[in-house]
């Protein structure tokens, strides 16, 4: 799966907190909540181009169905995880602004070598 793709997929986050925090914390969703849900939404559409299937493709590389599955998959689990921080912290109102980079940090050097 191409990067762009899948970091395009990931950076769905902003949709996942939204309407996470709407079910888990109960907070309300305004009309700038939904303008930007579905600016977002219409961005990673524009960005991930869904008519280039339908296009004849030269100079690009092959990914196998499996491939492209498998990788939406672990981007869209990125986005929604990353949401879950989002909501995590903001219900743990008291936490320093440094204690989330630094467990991210050190989650991130600690599992990485072996993935």
């Amino acid at each position: 799966m191409p990067v762009y793709t899948s970091s395009c997929i990931f950076f769905t986050m902003p949709i996942w907190a939204t309407l996470m925090g709407f079910f888990f914390l109960g907070e309300p969703i305004n009309k700038y909540d939904i303008l930007s849900v579905f600016s977002a939404f219409c961005g990673v559409l524009f960005i991930n181009d869904p008519l280039k299937l339908f296009k004849e493709q030269t100079n690009e590389i092959e990914y196998s169905d499996n491939d492209i599955l498998i990788g939406t998959i672990l981007s869209l689990m990125g986005g929604i995880s990353g949401a879950g921080v989002m909501i995590i912290l903001r219900r743990l109102k008291s936490l320093h602004y440094s204690i989330s980079p630094f467990w991210y940090s050190l989650g991130s050097l600690l599992i990485s070598p072996f993935l």
